[in-house]
């Protein structure tokens, strides 16, 4: 076994040429057989959990609602057209963007779904219920006229 040279290091077996070649700090450098210089971007170290102490205590409710982006859509200050984000509205006013005032319920198989099915084709029917036993995203969903 031989000892690396520290003169030829990056052309020794123990360490080939390609180890750092896919790094984008390594466009920098002047010479490339040069090791890769850390980068210009923080890596995570300004992060909360990033040490042993900070991950044990935890982050605060204040420290993660520091770190929440506010959704634009449902800020009603947000004077932009609904349009530009992949809203239509055919009345013309961005305020408007309302469901339909009927839930679109779901779709069940003729024999509620606890038998064996066998038809080759798949056969359901909606079935409209109330607010009380639909899950939150049968709720979101709304029959609206086209």
């Amino acid at each position: 076994m031989s000892i690396p040279n520290p003169e030829n290091w990056a052309n020794d077996a123990a360490f080939p040429d390609v180890v750092d070649d896919a790094y984008p700090e390594r466009e920098r450098l002047v010479d490339p057989e040069e090791p890769a210089l850390p980068g210009d971007r923080y890596i995570g170290v300004d992060a909360v959990g990033t040490t042993v102490e900070e991950e044990i205590e935890g982050e605060s409710l204040d420290q993660k609602v520091a770190r929440e982006v506010p959704d634009t859509i449902a800020d009603p200050r947000d004077d932009r057209p609904r349009e530009a984000e992949g809203y239509v509205d055919e009345s013309g006013d961005p305020d408007t963007l309302e469901a339909g005032d009927v839930y679109a319920g779901r779709l069940v198989q003729p024999d509620e779904g606890a038998h064996s099915d066998d038809e080759d084709d798949e056969v359901a029917s909606a079935y409209l219920h109330g607010e009380t036993d639909a899950s939150p995203e049968e709720l979101a969903m709304h029959v609206r006229e086209a």
